[in-house]
């Protein structure tokens, strides 16, 4: 499925560019129209280096669902909740230089 593809099938509306990224980043764990529930634990295992290789993916969101959970800071631009109610907010942001 290409990306615009995946944005059409699972209705994302990309909010900016930091949205985008996000998305892009993360959409092909995303893309199975069945879902596969271990895909987004073991690449965010990996990218935190914590184990979840016994947890599912509960709720996986790019439009700003969150479950009635309010996220720490606005426009969260991934949203992953496992079915141990561990909670992962994604944001992205350009880079700043100084």
């Amino acid at each position: 499925m290409t990306f615009d593809e995946f944005l059409l099938f699972r209705n994302v509306i990309v909010r900016d560019g930091n949205h985008e990224k996000i998305i892009r980043l993360f959409y092909g764990y995303m893309q199975s129209v069945t879902g596969n529930e271990r895909l987004l634990p073991n690449i965010i295992g990996e990218l935190l280096n914590i184990d979840l290789s016994s947890v599912t993916a509960k709720t996986a969101c790019l439009n700003g669902i969150f479950d009635g959970n309010e996220p720490l800071y606005d426009n969260v631009d991934l949203y992953i909740k496992f079915d141990n109610d561990i909670i992962v907010y994604v944001f992205g942001s350009e880079r700043q230089n100084f």
